[in-house]
């Protein structure tokens, strides 16, 4: 009777485990058979937050049903098994593992690692330029060239001119600073900056990227580490693909995973093509020649490179299975995962869909009416400096001033003769939506864009106007809407195909804390 009574008791307490392990993190949205733990809602909330601190944990189970919706949406065409989303996830994946396996301490050295690589046999130094680039895709038509030569001849003639660009171009032309090296082998862009003056603008020229012009402004001899951390820095986190695959990185995943290669077995391998037995280990798992030419038949290349990805890819699936019972880094594998999932479907349903045109124009008769016909533009000087104080001295220089002489104020008073530039500007009408700084400082909008890098401080000066609305920007506003509803109508359908269930009672209790 006794072993009876304990064998039940057990069989209760069995049963309890089991349905507190089930509701301890229970489900919080579901969207058809795709399933949000709590947990999980929790994560997307507290990142939420960060960027809105006011919105409400059930505003973002709205936008997580969404996103599982339009996941489901990509499923069915397919979209997760192609080539280029796989290709693009594995390369974001590679990267979120390297940060939660190095660690941020550790990237630093091998950032160090890298600068020590870059500046290994270089001669004198680097020149700081100015970039005035208009991006040209791979296979852009003979017209769509011929405009951004037009586009750029007209910024070249602006430039030398008065020593800025014309008003309007801002929104066609993308400028940037950069800090270019001296190599033994000078790329093209290189070529260019190498042969300015300081503050000379070079004539419009292609790289693989598109047409630029450079306006060399500072050169100076190769910076330290400490001066070059921070646009390394960048570039690691920007740069996924070449960083996660970088011979630091590999090194420290070989040694933390405990690579343990068979020398002789390698070397037969890469010598003739012939081999036997086991490879390498890695986190107690053998690695044969067989595995090697399962994978090399479906990786055509020469056998050294087969032989990098091989060992790359085992290595990546060594760090994936460590991490598996991380929940942060599953989350964050999962957000990525379906932000791309979603991104590629919007593009292919909504952004690039085939305008079906008797839609189009009954859209345009049923809203032409609703468009503004005046809007607000900003008139006037938007200005970086390389330090705050300057931003008090350059408004003073303005108020004091004819419009038409303060390009030519700030040249004389703050970058005179070569020397670097103390204070960069742009003079024009902008529209809302058209340049970020103008839009965060006039406009109001909650986004603030990233300060540049050598000038880091930013004002303007000038004045709304209200101005009627062209045609053109009529059109691009109903363009804009249209794809909005284009969109609503997709969303309509979604939610009309998947099943949306979200328990408000888990809601009440998601703890961001």
């Amino acid at each position: 009777m006794l072993h009876k009574t304990t064998v039940l008791l057990l069989s209760f307490l069995c049963c309890v485990s089991f349905l507190c392990a089930q509701t301890d993190d229970p489900v919080a949205v579901k969207v058809d058979k795709e399933e949000v733990l709590r947990s999980e809602l929790a994560y997307y909330y507290a990142k939420a937050r960060q960027v809105q601190p006011t919105i409400s944990v059930a505003e973002v189970a709205e936008r997580i049903a969404l996103l599982k919706m339009k996941v489901l949406a990509a499923r069915e065409e397919r979209i997760h098994l192609r080539k280029e989303f796989l290709s693009d996830f594995n390369q974001q994946q590679k990267f979120i593992m390297v940060d939660f396996l190095i660690g941020r301490e550790r990237l630093d050295s091998l950032a160090h690692a890298i600068y020590d690589k870059s500046v290994c046999g270089l001669d004198s130094g680097m020149v700081h330029v100015l970039d005035y680039f208009v991006p040209i895709v791979q296979n852009a038509s003979q017209s769509q060239i011929k405009q951004a030569q037009g586009i750029m001849n007209e910024v070249y003639e602006s430039l030398l001119r008065v020593g800025e660009m014309k008003s309007g171009t801002g929104k066609l032309v993308e400028v940037r600073e950069k800090s270019i090296i001296r190599d033994n082998v000078l790329s093209e862009m290189e070529k260019v900056a190498f042969s300015l003056q300081e503050g000379e603008y070079s004539k419009p020229f292609f790289t693989p990227e598109g047409l630029h012009i450079l306006q060399t402004v500072r050169r100076k001899a190769i910076p330290s580490y400490e001066e070059q951390r921070r646009e390394i820095m960048d570039f690691l986190w920007k740069s996924p693909e070449s960083f996660a695959d970088s011979k630091p990185v590999i090194d420290y995943l070989k040694q933390s995973l405990r690579y343990t290669p068979n020398e002789k077995s390698i070397a037969s391998l890469l010598s003739s093509g012939k081999s036997r037995g086991t490879l390498f280990e890695l986190c107690d798992k053998t690695f044969s020649v067989d595995d090697f030419e399962k994978f090399a038949s479906v990786y055509p290349a020469s056998r050294r490179k087969q032989w990098n990805a091989f060992v790359v890819k085992a290595l990546y699936g060594g760090a994936g299975s460590r991490l598996e019972e991380n929940q942060q880094y599953r989350f964050l594998v999962r957000e990525v995962h379906d932000g791309l999932l979603s991104f590629a479907v919007m593009k292919e349903q909504v952004w690039e869909r085939e305008v079906d045109q008797s839609e189009w124009e009954a859209f345009v008769r049923d809203h032409l009416d609703g468009v503004e016909k005046t809007q607000k533009c900003y008139v006037g000087m938007l200005y970086h400096a390389d330090s705050k104080k300057l931003l008090k001295r350059v408004k003073k220089l303005l108020k004091s001033l004819p419009e038409e002489e303060w390009p030519n104020a700030i040249r004389l008073m703050f970058n005179k003769g070569g020397e670097t530039p103390h204070v960069i500007c742009e003079q024009g009408r902008f529209v809302q939506g058209e340049n970020p700084y103008v839009d965060y400082l006039i406009f109001k909008n909650k986004q603030k864009p990233q300060p540049l890098l050598q000038h880091p401080y930013t004002n303007v000066y000038g004045r709304i106007v209200q101005e009627k609305v062209s045609e053109g920007d009529a059109r691009e506003k109903l363009e804009e809407a249209y794809l909005a509803y284009r969109e609503d109508e997709w969303v309509k359908r979604l939610k009309k195909r998947f099943k949306v269930e979200i328990n408000q009672e888990v809601l009440k209790t998601v703890n961001v804390n």
